[in-house]
């Protein structure tokens, strides 16, 4: 019911999503997206998301799915964005994927299932101190993060925005980790509009990051502790200061160049006025000699 409002409604029930969290732990749940649910007319995943951005949404909704604790229960025909209720009477429809949209979808749904199935910190559902609310209190964002993890060394970061507006937000680290994007909604390769780029954020010399979301954007943070990612860091850094140092010195050199310039000029232009000014002072003497 949430991905079928407007963000004014989702901003006033946001806690519709927090609330599962609250008594999650006392049983062992299942995380279904049943049949059941799409079909006699009750629409399909991708009619279910509000407005026209249904993919981006779609993206986003299972990205959620995914993170959030719970074993994984899909039917058929999702995974390539299925327009068609369900019918155990008829294969799934795949010449949708003719249509790019759907392949990229479905291109999606592969990686999401890599990423889950190679991490075991979203699958590993529960124990109670394998979940954490990052933040569950940016109502006028509709912006949601959490952290799952298995053990301290396998820890996964997921953040959402859930609104059709850019938003900025500032997350703060609780250790000095390595953290890289593994994962994102709005990757071109997926229908979305951002160039894939597997960031790294060196939590080591920062205490905190500026996400800036897209609309519906979802983000993946893997966190890693392989020393050839750390070393990779550290001499993207050396590299990047080296340039900074080479490009400040250059300008500095510019800048001499050009103050000398204009010091020759301004002495030139000294001269010059030396020398006319003699060769008046000259004609006036010989002007008065003849008089």
């Amino acid at each position: 019911d949430y991905f079928k409002k407007t963000t004014e409604e989702r901003i006033q029930c946001y806690h519709k999503l927090t609330f599962s969290m609250m008594y999650f732990f006392t049983e062992k749940f299942l995380l279904p997206f049943s049949h059941d649910e799409n079909v006699h007319g009750k629409a399909t995943i991708l009619q279910k998301m509000y407005g026209d951005n249904k993919f981006d949404q779609a993206r986003a909704l299972y990205m959620y799915m995914y993170a959030h604790p719970g074993k994984k229960l899909n039917f058929m025909g999702g995974e390539i964005g299925h327009f068609r209720e369900f019918d155990e009477n008829r294969e799934i429809d795949w010449n949708l994927l003719d249509y790019e949209t759907h392949r990229n979808f479905a291109l999606f749904m592969t990686d999401l299932n890599k990423f889950y199935l190679k991490h075991s910190a979203l699958w590993d559902d529960y124990d109670r101190d394998n979940f954490e609310w990052l933040e569950c209190h940016q109502e006028q964002k509709c912006v949601y993060i959490m952290l799952r993890k298995n053990g301290e060394k396998h820890k996964v970061i997921a953040i959402f925005n859930f609104s059709d507006r850019n938003q900025e937000y500032e997350l703060k680290f609780k250790h000095e980790d390595t953290w890289v994007v593994k994962l994102d909604s709005a990757w071109k390769k997926y229908g979305g509009t951002k160039k894939e780029s597997n960031t790294v954020i060196d939590a080591h010399k920062m205490d905190s990051y500026d996400f800036k979301l897209l609309p519906y954007e979802c983000i993946y943070l893997l966190m890693s502790d392989d020393k050839n990612v750390i070393n990779e860091i550290r001499v993207a850094d050396k590299i990047e200061e080296r340039t900074k140092a080479e490009k400040a010195e250059a300008d500095n050199s510019k800048s001499s160049k050009i103050s000398k310039t204009k010091s020759s000029k301004r002495t030139a232009a000294g001269k010059s006025s030396v020398k006319k000014s003699g060769a008046v002072k000259s004609s006036e003497k010989q002007l008065i000699d003849k008089k």
